[in-house]
């Protein structure tokens, strides 16, 4: 097959790691990939990129288009002839105004009815991160959960004190990784800082990590004692899966697909947005000082599985 993958260049490095460790897969499975980065900003800069898409199309023959989250979905629909349309929505896209905490303006709520709208009357296939993410869209429209699949060769168990050397890390304290820009409302730092500041210990030091050269980010999971997410909301958060494939502790807000991935895992911890649960669910972490048995728990959830699963589904949408 021959698929052209359209998404955001406007991210660190010019596209989501995540898109790019998934084409990659695709690539290493045979596939042949294109990628069409949308590199202006704002509605406006979308809808131009709109004329280029279609002059890309016309210049080269796909069978398939691959849209990574709404607006690429959008631009993909208006620029196509008749290829197949596949979307994958990633959170914020079709949660964002479920949330209390988002500031709700009537672009936001036009935006969200948008993608729904499309997502139920002009795709071939939408795809979704997490099981939540369904209750967002009306029965009947045609959709899957494929989360997004880890690269167990970028991120595997290394020596926590050689992670810490190589980082320049405190070799004493112990270490929660908040991997996350502090900035991103969605995140919810404060909530971070709270709970750890229920600790009322020390010796704990929440180290944010954001903008980091995703090489790096091995080191960053092997370095730190506890993974701490207590994000608003989320699709299928990849720091997750990245810290279980690393056996690093994860205490989380009950968000997007991460039950489903830790909640069986001893050492792991779901709560509520509730600080003074999250700090006793860290504070049990932190005292057990071991990794988790994860890696082994989430192989289903390995880059190359997930590669054959979304071949399958390319092909079953050419099929129809």
């Amino acid at each position: 097959m021959k698929i052209l993958f359209v998404s955001s260049g406007n991210v660190q490095g010019g596209m989501s790691p995540f898109i790019r460790q998934q084409a990659k897969s695709l690539q290493d499975a045979g596939e042949d990939i294109d990628h069409f980065q949308v590199t202006a900003r704002g509605a406006r800069g979308y809808l131009l990129a709109v004329l280029d898409l279609r002059q890309r199309l016309k210049a080269q023959k796909y069978d398939l288009i691959h849209a990574h989250y709404s607006y690429c979905g959008i631009i993909s629909d208006l620029a196509r002839r008749n290829e197949k349309l596949v979307v994958s929505f990633m959170g914020s896209d079709l949660l964002g105004g479920q949330h209390e905490s988002i500031t709700k303006t009537w672009r936001a709520y036009l935006a969200l009815a948008l993608n729904r709208f499309y997502a139920g009357t002009r795709y071939d296939l939408v795809i979704l991160k997490s099981k939540g993410m369904q209750k967002c869209l009306r029965s009947g429209i045609p959709c899957e959960v494929v989360p997004n699949g880890v690269d167990m060769s970028r991120f595997y168990p290394m020596d926590r004190m050689d992670a810490r050397n190589r980082l320049g890390w405190s070799l004493e304290k112990k270490i929660v990784l908040f991997a996350a820009n502090p900035a991103r409302t969605e995140k919810n730092f404060p909530l971070a800082e709270n709970v750890v500041a229920l600790l009322k210990n020390t010796d704990v030091l929440l180290m944010p990590v954001w903008q980091i050269q995703h090489e790096l980010m091995n080191c960053c999971f092997n370095a730190a004692d506890a993974l701490l997410l207590t994000s608003r909301y989320e699709g299928s958060p990849n720091v997750v899966k990245e810290a279980v494939a690393c056996n690093l502790p994860v205490v989380s807000t009950d968000v997007g697909d991460v039950r489903e991935i830790i909640e069986n895992i001893a050492g792991c911890f779901v709560c509520p947005q509730d600080a003074n649960v999250l700090a006793s669910a860290l504070a049990a972490t932190l005292k057990e000082k071991r990794r988790i048995d994860g890696r082994e728990r989430i192989r289903d959830l390995e880059i190359s599985v997930v590669a054959q699963r979304l071949i399958r589904l390319y092909e079953r949408v050419l099929n129809t």
